[in-house]
């Protein structure tokens, strides 16, 4: 009895030792099978690095539409220069032709014929217009009397008083020349200049012709002679001074 107590306990101890190395062993060996995946690793894996791409991504394009953005900025605010030009640059008989064509579209705008430049008649006129450009860029003075002159004894001097009076075709009376047969006026070529309280620029020719007709156009003293019906010529004088204003004068005739 007492040996088979004996062989008993012995069987026990070993099956208990068995038991926990068994245990032991799960736990050493397997736990590395079955271990909880550490989200935050795998988070990390899947979302941390990606994370920090896409930061960076982001940060780029931050930092290119920052900069596009700062591009369109500095374009849309960007004023172009305007630089002066010299006065001797600028030529008087082109800002005449100019002036013509110019009041010619007007003419034709509003269904009247336009106005002829073809004629010996004509170049009296224009002659005679040109000395009135030059009188007003002496006296430095925008006037009809410029060279002591009225606008009658101009077109007297020059022999077209008979030749360029005209009878009226609404009124059938004859007009005989005075001031109301002249448009005159004056800007400024190739310099920065105020005007009704805005900065304005001149830069060429036709840009100097457009600022005279306009202003004449927009002059109830001086448009009449320019959409006159009942004549067919037209001159223009025009002088430019040495520090870029201009003097500029029209003359009808019939």
């Amino acid at each position: 009895m007492v040996n088979k107590a004996i062989v008993g306990i012995l069987v026990l101890i070993v099956l208990t030792s068995l038991g926990v190395g068994v245990l032991i062993g799960t736990q050493l060996g397997g736990g590395d099978a079955t271990a909880v995946p550490d989200t935050d690793a795998s988070d990390g894996s899947a979302t941390g690095g990606g994370g920090d791409a896409t930061t960076s991504t982001a940060t780029a394009s931050n930092e290119t539409a920052t900069a596009v953005e700062s591009t369109e900025t500095a374009t849309a605010t960007a004023t172009p220069v305007q630089t002066t030009v010299p006065a001797r640059e600028f030529d008087s008989e082109a800002i005449e032709r100019e002036v013509l064509a110019t009041i010619n579209e007007k003419r034709t705008e509003r269904e009247l014929e336009t106005f002829r430049n073809d004629t010996t008649t004509w170049q009296r006129l224009q002659t005679m217009v040109r000395s009135h450009s030059q009188a007003m860029a002496q006296e430095r003075s925008v006037t009809f009397s410029a060279g002591g002159n009225s606008s009658s004894d101009r077109y007297e001097n020059a022999g077209l008083y008979g030749r360029c009076q005209y009878q009226d075709p609404e009124t059938g009376d004859i007009i005989r020349p005075s001031n109301s047969f002249q448009a005159i006026g004056s800007t400024v070529a190739g310099q920065p200049y105020q005007e009704d309280g805005q900065r304005r620029f001149n830069g060429n020719e036709s840009q100097v012709a457009t600022t005279l007709v306009e202003n004449w156009f927009d002059s109830s003293t001086y448009r009449p002679s320019l959409i006159n019906r009942g004549v067919e010529l037209l001159a223009v004088g025009v002088t430019v001074t040495d520090d870029g204003t201009v003097y500029a004068a029209t003359a009808i005739c019939e």
